[in-house]
């Protein structure tokens, strides 16, 4: 047998003023490797700056701390030998680009007084290897990872990054760490720091609170409350018996003062809202690029006229037998249906039902929902039952209109390039004007939509 030619592994960016270890591999069939011998060429000028022979059989080679300089980039080949000290040929050409460590350092305070913290990072690189990606990660006291930012991509500027985590619960620890990754594939992280979480959380009863200044002759007032103000496209706004009137193309919006936690649920209340499916009736977004819009969707659904016959004039069966009279209703010229009717074997009494009682008839374009229709004879029932079938006849259903109402969501991460969407299920409304609440729910990744009538 003889050697294979080996294949050397592109190493990411490393620190020359530490040890690294170069790795390569060899096809199988070939020889047992016994030595290996790496060069590493100045990439400049195509200079050797090292060329040393190992004997192992191990499919790598450590080039000692400081043998190469920071800031260079270098062109590395293999060759490995066999025990007759026969040599390989020469394996591929690969890069070697040497950065010295970056530095990546976090900041948070020790002890935070709000239900959210604002994690702030540092980077610089002595030979100013830029940032390609990070990303935060928050942990409870236990370690366990309980939200992160997911992957965000840096600016080839990059020196300071931030992220804001929210809904912390007071009196709680937490830890965060953030991991980068330079752009020649250095992975670095800044470790993790631990901080605590203490605030209060008034109760309702405890808005305000008053004090007696006795010697100042006055009474001090404190609040917890904070005010959020807001802004608008058209003043003045319009309030009246507690609602707030708006417009076609008038918005109001609040972007201080508030934040949105990890999960959350919002609820819209409201009436006579504009159905558009691309002008939405709410928008929340963060500072991340996350997006949530709410949609109102309208439709009207009419019924058209339902019509009940009978074919012929019927002939009553004999006590204990059963006889089915076509008894049928139409709408738009389609028949649907039968009626049984049953004489009992006492010939006491007929009964009457619709065989497709409480089912749902599609006809056209909707559907018509059949309700039940038993009926119950007495003794002599023949005038009683021939005047249900001639009101049965002769009566016409007008034609019905009926509203429905459904909201849509569409959400947006920061690096989304299309939103996910869904839609409510749809519900009956009573008129336009009918108030209606709108539910969003986020739980992690995952969204859901109710609309409900008020």
């Amino acid at each position: 047998m003889a050697l294979q030619t080996p294949y050397l592994i592109a190493p990411v960016a490393f620190d020359a003023s530490n040890a690294q270890e170069i790795e390569f591999t060899v096809p199988a069939g070939g020889d047992q490797v016994q030595a290996n011998k790496l060069t590493i060429l100045k990439q400049s000028d195509l200079s050797e700056v090292y060329a040393q022979k190992v004997t192992t059989q191990d499919y790598s080679h450590i080039i000692p701390a400081g043998t190469l300089n920071n800031g260079t980039v270098y062109v590395a080949s293999v060759k490995t030998y066999n025990l007759a000290g026969e040599e390989s040929a020469e394996s591929n050409e690969v890069l070697l680009r040497c950065y010295s460590t970056p530095s990546f350092n976090l900041s948070v305070d020790s002890t935070i007084s709000t239900s959210q913290v604002n994690v702030v990072v540092e980077y610089t690189q002595a030979q100013n290897e830029p940032l390609a990606t990070y990303l935060f990660n928050l942990y409870d006291s236990a370690g366990i990872l309980i939200a992160t930012s997911k992957t965000q991509y840096a600016a080839s500027d990059t020196s300071r990054i931030t992220y804001q985590f929210t809904g912390l619960r007071s009196g709680q620890s937490y830890s965060v760490e953030c991991l980068g990754v330079t752009k020649y594939g250095t992975q670095i992280s800044t470790g993790s720091q631990t901080f605590f979480v203490q605030f209060t959380e008034p109760t309702a009863y405890k808005y305000f609170s008053l004090e007696n200044v006795c010697k100042g002759g006055y009474i001090r007032i404190q609040s917890n409350l904070s005010s959020i103000p807001g802004e608008t496209n058209k003043v003045p706004l319009e309030f009246g018996d507690g609602e707030l009137m708006l417009y076609p193309n008038q918005w109001v919006k609040w972007n201080k003062g508030y934040v949105l936690p990890e999960d959350w649920t919002l609820q819209i209340w409201g009436h006579s809202f504009v159905s558009s499916d691309t002008t939405p009736i709410v928008t929340c977004s963060n500072i991340n690029g996350d997006k949530v819009e709410v949609y109102w969707q309208e439709q009207v659904v009419k019924h058209p006229p339902l019509q009940w016959t009978w074919n012929a004039t019927p002939t009553f069966p004999a006590p204990g037998t059963n006889l089915n009279w076509d008894i049928k209703f139409q709408a738009n010229g389609v028949e649907y249906t039968k009626l049984n009717i049953q004489h009992d074997a006492d010939g006491h009494k007929y009964i009457g039902y619709i065989r497709s009682a409480g089912s749902t008839l599609a006809y056209d374009t909707g559907t018509w929902s059949v309700t039940s229709r038993d009926i119950l004879f007495e003794e002599n029932p023949s005038d009683d039952l021939l005047a249900i079938l001639k009101t049965m006849a002769t009566t016409t259903q007008s034609e019905t209109e009926k509203a429905y109402s459904y909201a849509v969501l569409k959400a947006w991460s920061a690096k989304a390039a299309y939103p996910y969407v869904i839609r409510s299920e749809t519900i009956e409304s009573a008129s336009v004007d009918m108030p209606h609440s709108i539910w969003v729910k986020k739980v992690g990744a995952l969204y859901d939509i109710k609309v409900l009538n008020e």
